[in-house]
């Protein structure tokens, strides 16, 4: 139960960090687009 517990916390974390990236790199293009845009 204790090993299910932390695969299941380690799942949790890759997800969390898979949306961060995924944010910040949707962030990025748009602050890119932006930038292309006012030159």
């Amino acid at each position: 139960m204790k090993a299910f517990t932390k695969r299941q916390q380690q799942w949790a974390w890759f997800i969390a960090l898979w949306c961060a990236g995924l944010f910040a790199s949707l962030l990025l293009a748009g602050l890119v687009r932006l930038m292309v845009r006012m030159l």
